[in-house]
């Protein structure tokens, strides 16, 4: 697998992190003006939202950090990285799976698992050559460390 310049890893970090905290505000804004329901299942998922939050906020002074040429910022994106994959692969296996129970005719999976390998192999592709170009000498030589 090719390696990633340092620059577009930032940038690409930079801008999926930024959309996916203002996205899940959003999110969480709508469900906390909606119903007594969508309160309720808001107040269920309090953790585990903060927690993506945190997540998002690490991919995001990561890739700042990259930006800015810091050596300190590869551990953090790289935890971000190694962390999203499997999110991402448990994301969409609950998507499959919900769609399935969900659904009163026979499911076309065909469809089902094309829509969810659109979203996940991009994210493990560009996640892992991240990983593998953060992890290089030459990277880390680059970077000061």
């Amino acid at each position: 697998m090719p390696e990633l310049p340092l620059y577009l890893i930032g940038w690409i970090f930079l801008t999926l992190s930024i959309i996916a905290i203002l996205a899940g505000s959003w999110v969480i804004i709508a469900l906390h003006r909606s119903s007594a329901l969508e309160k309720r299942i808001l107040s269920a998922t309090v953790f585990s939202d903060m927690l993506m939050f945190g997540i998002w906020i690490l991919g995001l002074v990561g890739s700042i950090g990259l930006l800015l040429g810091k050596a300190w910022a590869v551990l953090p994106l790289q935890f971000f990285c190694v962390v999203l994959i499997p999110l991402t692969l448990i994301s969409a296996a609950n998507r499959l799976v919900a769609f399935k129970r969900e659904s009163a005719a026979p499911v076309n999976w065909f469809n089902a698992i094309s829509g969810a390998a659109v979203v996940v192999l991009p994210v493990v592709l560009i996640c892992a050559a991240t990983i593998m170009t953060l992890r290089n000498p030459a990277t880390l030589r680059a970077l000061g460390s």
